[in-house]
């Protein structure tokens, strides 16, 4: 099931002495953008052009964060990306920090939903770097908030719940309430995982969660967010469909028909057609949630949203075998095949054994279909030659018809092989710089709790920043335990719990990153680098930087503009 997010940007207190020009333009944005976005975009620009006047940069940030948030859902171009570069540019310099990470954040929903991890994650560390620098625990929780959403689209959506409750914990360590617009994100993303692992206990929970902060918030007089309603709504339909609790998905399917609005993001209206075709569907209504397919299909190919094509002709196949109509369902998944861009292991093998099955299929039906005309030649061997050769020819042509396409098929599913293979090998490298920036993150997360795990690992960190004695070749896991007077399973222990990494794995990211710097920051020879690293050869150097970051280290220094060996 796909999940998409549309964000929306909060502009600090519109009361007070600020000109009331820009408080009408704020107030027909606010009116427009949503219902209107084309006559909400022109008050934007009209804001953007009198705060420049006015030499009011809050205000001039502000509206450039909106036109990123106004090009946010348009995937069949990419203007978004130049209008953030503006922003994030003019964000940092006038120090409005808040647009920064809005902006930052959308941009990396946009990468992950078009399936680009690689920028996405790219982007997210340097949103986690300057959110520590600036030492606010609000943008730290929109950080990890976003690199949730990173795991969310690969698929780690347990890793993404915590993530999502972990930007709840420092929102509230903020002192920020369920009523801060961040704070329903996080409830919603937390909601979506949780259908995701069919936890849909939890998933009404949440959806539960944020009803109460849109209550929150409108008490308080901040907005009336009737789309945020409405994706609740959408998350009980789903979560009661997937119950079996038919009355209630249908009553919560009448509340969300009730509060959509044309006006609505056209992601809203997938929305709605998905919880209608899944409704209809287990209600055995096959008809309606084939139409209700079709629909979505025809949207998600204009709105460019290419990776929920797979799933969607998925079950237009499935709805098709419901329907009796068998013959019809094998194109389709086919084509659910041929595009699914980034599959889990598991599905990539189910897949596999659909393909195979196809095949089996098709050379039973060809010996069939030969072994019915070879019968049908010899009842009608009298027959006149003409009618003979005809025959022959027809048979003819039938072989190689069949051996040309079973050969073609087999040939497409060697190229899907490869480029699966390929896509698999680029996760790899994702999830390798994500356990990257785990340890980076965890050299700045607050103490662990003080428990046998927590302190050894406290002293580890401690010990690391201090004496950095994995820059010595011959440092190993028996040093290691050594210098912290400690024991193997307790280090494995205190890894495994705070990091999810081996003891190897934690002290070649410690060299890598200490590498890393040393490339951006000095002019050292590469080799002196790779030695004052750690790294016993050349060769290991070489093979562990490309494997982590895609670049051998005299790339990676090249991109940053160091002076070359």
């Amino acid at each position: 099931m796909g999940c998409l997010t549309v964000f929306t940007l909060w502009a600090g207190d519109t009361t007070g002495e600020e000109n009331q020009e820009i408080k009408r333009l704020f107030a027909l944005i606010e009116e427009h953008f949503y219902t209107c976005p084309d006559q909400g975009i022109q008050y934007v620009y009209e804001l953007e052009a009198e705060a420049g006047r006015q030499g009011d940069a809050h205000w001039q940030a502000y509206a450039k964060a909106k036109r990123v948030e106004y090009y946010y859902p348009m995937f069949d171009h990419d203007s978004i990306f130049a209008a953030a570069r503006d922003a994030e540019e003019f964000a940092r310099r006038h120090k409005e920090y808040h647009y920064l990470f809005l902006v930052q954040q959308t941009l990396i929903q946009r990468y992950t939903n078009e399936g680009r991890f690689a920028l996405g994650l790219d982007k997210a560390r340097t949103m986690l770097g300057e959110s520590r620098t600036l030492g606010s625990q609000e943008d730290h929780a929109r950080a990890v908030a976003a690199m949730a959403n990173l795991y969310k689209h690969l698929g780690r959506y347990a890793e993404a719940i915590e993530g999502h409750r972990e930007s709840l914990r420092l929102l509230a360590a903020a002192g920020k309430g369920p009523e801060e617009p961040l704070a329903l994100e996080n409830y919603r993303e937390v909601a979506m995982a949780c259908l995701c692992l069919h936890q849909y206990d939890q998933a009404l929970l949440y959806a539960d969660s944020m009803r109460i902060a849109i209550a929150r918030m409108e008490a308080d007089g901040i907005s009336d967010d009737s789309e945020s309603l409405f994706i609740a709504e959408y998350l009980t339909t789903e979560a009661h469909t997937a119950q079996g609790d038919l009355d209630s998905a249908a009553l919560a399917l009448v509340r969300m028909d009730r509060l959509y609005s044309p006006g609505y993001p056209q992601s809203f209206l997938f929305l709605q057609l998905q919880a209608r075709a899944n409704f209809l569907r287990a209600k055995g209504e096959y008809a309606g949630a084939y139409a209700a397919n079709e629909e979505l299909l025809a949207l998600a190919d204009r709105l460019k949203i290419t990776k929920e094509i797979p799933q969607l002709l998925r079950d237009k196949a499935g709805i098709l075998r419901l329907l009796g109509r068998t013959a019809e369902a094998l194109p389709f998944l086919e084509e659910a095949f041929d595009r699914q861009k980034a599959n889990d292991t598991a599905t990539h093998n189910r897949q596999l054994d659909e393909l195979h099955t196809l095949y089996h299929v098709d050379q039973i039906e060809t010996r069939a279909r030969e072994d019915a005309l070879r019968l049908r030649f010899s009842r009608k061997l009298a027959l006149a030659l003409g009618l003979i050769l005809a025959l022959s020819l027809v048979i003819l042509c039938l072989i190689v018809w069949q051996v040309r396409r079973i050969r073609a098929k087999n040939q497409g599913l060697v190229r899907r092989i490869r480029q699966q293979e390929r896509l698999m090998t680029e996760l790899e490298a994702c999830q390798a710089e994500i356990r990257r920036l785990r340890v980076q993150l965890a050299a700045h997360e607050p103490e662990p709790p003080i428990d046998e795990a927590g302190a050894l690992y406290a002293r580890l960190r401690q010990l690391m920043a201090d004496s950095q004695p994995y820059t010595d070749p011959a440092f190993n896991w028996k040093g290691l335990v050594a210098l912290l007077d400690s024991n193997e399973r307790a280090l494995r222990n205190a890894l495994k719990t705070h990091l999810d990494l081996t003891v190897s794995e934690y002290l070649t990211l410690l060299r890598l990153d200490h590498a890393q710097r040393l490339l951006t920051d000095t002019d050292y020879t590469i080799e002196a680098i790779g030695a004052d690293s750690g790294f016993g050869s050349r060769n290991t150097f070489y093979r562990l930087f490309r494997e982590y970051y895609g670049l051998t280290p005299y790339e990676f220094r090249k991109t940053k503009g160091v002076m070359n060996d």
